[in-house]
């Protein structure tokens, strides 16, 4: 998709910033990519929605289970900030979509196990700030690229690696 020359600017000033911090603090209508993006650090991905404004992803995985997807207006305006890696956002997902749908709704995931002969790729990420992660989503690909499965399972403790 061909970007309009104002996003090729803003996306020109993304990659220029890249300053680690908190999320906190970022109000809809005021503040600007350029800010987002000193607090937030480099984009994991950037596309435009259907109505021409930019979505910008911010992936803190695997350190932090976190990815926000920030939205902007064509001038660069926030228009909303959220954190997508939530459980209300899992029962939007639906077999059949490729993988740039699920990227969209869930964010860049943890982590990825590459497909083989007989089966597509999974991805993984975790749904809560404990490490190792008690509650986590994986999803597999067919080999179409297609979601195929998935689950969404709480951990049992006694499942768990050992601490340390």
């Amino acid at each position: 998709m061909k970007l309009p020359v104002p996003t090729v600017f803003l996306v020109a000033a993304l990659f220029s910033l890249a300053a680690c911090g908190p999320s906190d603090g970022f109000k809809p209508g005021v503040a600007t990519l350029p800010q987002v993006v000193n607090k937030l650090g480099q984009p994991s991905m950037i596309w435009s929605d259907s109505n021409g404004n930019l979505v910008v992803e911010f992936s803190r995985l695997p350190k932090h289970p976190e990815t926000f997807m920030a939205h902007f207006s064509r001038d660069g305006v926030l228009l909303r900030l959220e954190q997508v890696l939530t459980e209300s956002r899992v029962v939007n997902l639906q077999e059949g979509m490729n993988r740039e749908e699920v990227r969209r709704l869930m964010g860049k995931p943890g982590s990825v196990e590459q497909a083989t002969p007989t089966r597509g790729e999974r991805w993984h990420w975790p749904l809560d700030s404990q490490q190792p992660a008690h509650l986590q989503l994986s999803v597999e690909f067919n080999t179409q690229g297609q979601l195929q499965h998935m689950v969404h399972e709480r951990i049992r403790k006694e499942m768990l690696p050992p601490a340390g």
